[in-house]
């Protein structure tokens, strides 16, 4: 039950565009538990947090244009940064490779969502190698390991 409250209370500062102080919370709920579900809630919550700026009304259009592409850029930016700490915290602490994996495959999603700001060989080369292995259980299932390359 505690996710469930920690996720309303992220959900009204979201509402209240009160970008800072879901940072904050995101934070808070990192120190607390490093599920994968945060890590993946926090980088798509920055991936779209665009900070309102008071004086870009008196910007021209292509000013206005040109302030949206800078603030998207910095989006992207922090949301690399989430995926960033994840992704040494799964390579230090996380015993479960599958997440690692998972949260891989989600980074590369959200790149090629970004369209021109992405940067999709940025996580291919921290993508595992997908092998299968030769034990194979009764009923046919086949396991799937995972090779990571260390980044050292």
């Amino acid at each position: 039950m505690p996710e469930l409250l920690w996720k309303a209370y992220i959900d009204f500062e979201i509402s209240e565009g009160e970008i800072q102080r879901t940072r904050e919370l995101y934070d808070r709920l990192l120190d607390r538990t490093k599920h994968l579900k945060v890590w993946i809630s926090y980088a798509k919550f920055e991936a779209f947090a665009v900070e309102e700026n008071d004086g870009g009304s008196d910007l021209p259009q292509d000013g206005v244009q040109e302030n949206h592409h800078e603030e998207k850029k910095k989006c992207v930016q922090r949301a690399r940064r989430v995926f960033e700490r994840a992704i040494n915290y799964c390579r230090t602490s996380a015993p479960e490779l599958k997440e690692h994996a998972m949260l891989l495959e989600v980074w590369l999603n959200m790149e090629s969502s970004f369209g021109e700001l992405g940067n999709i060989s940025l996580v291919q080369s921290k993508l595992p190698k997908k092998l299968k292995s030769n034990v194979k259980e009764t009923e046919g299932n086949e396991f799937l390991c995972f090779s990571f390359k260390l980044n050292i």
